[in-house]
């Protein structure tokens, strides 16, 4: 059963995310399709993607001392 239109998931694109350009995909036959940077992949392989660039935000709310980076 095809999604209806309204209910489709807005996904940004992982390659442009990662480069901290903010880019939404079009879904083109159950595939989402970057039009800036041509990547495409199943919604699945976008989510793993979000994964590894999440690990960019690890420390974000963390202050880093010298000594907590030494010990890094």
């Amino acid at each position: 059963m095809p999604i209806p239109k309204s209910h489709e998931l807005t996904m940004r694109c992982p390659v442009c995310f990662n480069r901290e350009i903010d880019v939404l995909m079009s879904l083109v036959d159950g595939r989402y399709c970057c039009l800036k940077c041509s990547y495409n992949g199943t919604e699945a392989d976008v989510r793993d993607m979000y994964k590894d660039i999440q690990k960019k935000f690890k420390w974000i709310g963390k202050r880093v001392t010298i000594e907590d980076y030494d010990r890094l």
